[in-house]
């Protein structure tokens, strides 16, 4: 006899249950016809009532962790009018309160209104940045229902709904979602933006040079990275959805200078251009079709890092890419997950790991030193399936 799991959910009432995937199922079947019966339309289709049945089932329909698992954090409310400003309530929760989480949010709370205030957010986030010291996050909520009519431009579900039409409400709902997609990400830009203008900048030393991959550019961020006290070297999309330098002169060691300008309003082609000088690349790593780069840097004389020295010096960031793959795929395994269940015994297996990998790759600098060899050129899976292979034939811990 086969147990079917249950699966925690919530009645109409907000009560807590738990439910088999059968059980469900056969409430939505039962509370559709229902109300099919009261407004004379036709009952929902099986694939509609499979649809319904995977909303109701999911794992993800609860933002948080697993039922039991939950970790109280004491954020909540931070941000709201107790005082003069949003960022005195911030210091009065850290200070007063001892918060060891901040938010920062707007009375209203519904990202269709925050988006019309991005840069005041934004501006805001720095500035709190700079006055508190426990972890900042910015609070908001979809609230989708300012996205359908009369609140917004999409159809309303709502309406929909009683009159049987399903596909239309359905419809209605997933372009209502894809626009809260598209303004959280905007959010989410001008709120990192935000980040890196208040504690990231802040760290940067003359002398210094900030690499970026190419998903960090834009016209904004380099105005204000560049304006800093230490030079940029960042990877920079080439297609067409990438910055258009205007060419200013070619240079020596095959990089060139050129100047940055967004066209998009009056006032952005009216701002002064922003000068940086391009290095352009290709890989020949044996691959049939070799990886092309286009870097930006604010290193604008070729005699201070030619651009030999400076695609290498990018190179070197990859160098915390490889070690990521190295610790989730080959280490951990592939779509391999923690097996811990609480909070502290998944700290304590992260330590684990990063323990395990600093040993391997300790084992491999002492290596490499006898050898006289680079680092870079002794393999990490070879030396972990060394290293597995020497303590399967082992009676001891390693020291």
């Amino acid at each position: 006899m086969t147990t079917e799991p249950r699966i925690p959910t919530r009645l109409g009432d907000g009560s807590f249950t738990e439910m088999t995937r059968s059980g469900i199922r056969a409430d939505i079947v039962a509370g559709s016809e229902a109300a099919a019966r009261r407004a004379k339309v036709p009952p929902l289709g099986d694939d509609e009532v499979d649809h319904l049945l995977e909303i109701y089932a999911s794992p993800a329909r609860f933002a948080g962790v697993d039922v039991g698992e939950e970790v109280v954090l004491s954020c909540d409310g931070t941000g709201m009018k107790t005082h003069a400003t949003r960022i005195q309530d911030l210091q009065s929760y850290e200070q007063w309160m001892g918060a060891d989480l901040l938010e920062l949010c707007v009375g209203d709370y519904s990202l269709k209104v925050v988006r019309t205030i991005l840069a005041y957010e934004a501006q805001y986030m720095h500035d709190a940045q700079l006055c508190t010291i426990a972890p900042l996050q910015y609070g908001v909520m979809p609230n989708l229902g300012l996205y359908s009519k009369p609140d917004g431009p999409c159809e309303n579900w709502s309406a929909l709904l009683p009159l049987g039409r399903i596909a239309e409400a359905r419809a209605a709902a997933e372009e209502a979602v894809e626009m809260a997609v598209a303004d959280m990400v905007k959010l989410a830009d001008s709120q990192w933006e935000a980040a890196w203008a208040g504690p990231l900048r802040d760290r940067l030393e003359p002398g210094m040079v900030l690499t970026a991959d190419r998903g960090f550019f834009s016209y904004a961020l380099w105005r204000k990275a560049s304006a800093g006290s230490a030079d940029l070297l960042w990877r920079i999309r080439t297609d067409s959805s990438g910055p258009t330098p205007v060419h200013v002169e070619d240079l020596p060691d095959g990089s060139w200078l050129a100047d940055l300008r967004q066209r998009h309003s009056a006032a952005a082609r009216a701002a002064e251009p922003m000068r940086v000088r391009i290095i352009d690349y290709t890989l020949d790593d044996g691959r049939e079709n070799a990886t092309s780069y286009r870097l930006f840097t604010t290193v604008l004389d070729p005699s201070q890092a030619s651009a030999t020295d400076l695609a290498a010096a990018y190179a070197q960031r990859w160098e915390i890419e490889s070690t990521f793959d190295e610790l989730k795929t080959h280490q951990r395994g592939p779509r391999a997950v923690l097996r811990s269940k609480s909070p502290n015994l998944v700290q304590q297996e992260i330590w684990g790991h990063l323990c395990c990998h600093y040993a391997i790759r300790a084992l491999m600098a002492d290596t490499a030193a006898h050898t006289g060899r680079d680092p870079d050129r002794i393999s990490f899976v070879a030396a972990l399936r060394i290293t597995r292979r020497s303590l399967s034939h082992s009676s001891f811990p390693p020291s």
